[in-house]
């Protein structure tokens, strides 16, 4: 199984961004308002299931033994 994380997730959105030409084109890509792609960008908000699904991420949580 492959792993990515946040910030490999994130950096995938901007290159999204670049792509699509602007914010507003990318947030209609992912079927967000581009208010709440700004808020995830500027990490006030979290990446939602909407965006993961339509990236084919699917979020796992993993709890592991503190040593």
């Amino acid at each position: 199984m492959n792993s990515i994380t946040e910030p490999e997730i994130l950096a995938l959105i901007e290159s999204r961004i670049i792509r699509c030409g602007s914010a507003k084109k990318a947030a209609l890509h992912y079927g967000i308002s581009q208010q709440y792609l700004h808020d995830i960008r500027n990490g006030r908000r979290g990446l939602s299931d909407r965006i993961l699904e339509k990236m084919k991420i699917k979020r796992t949580v993993v709890y592991r033994w503190n040593p």
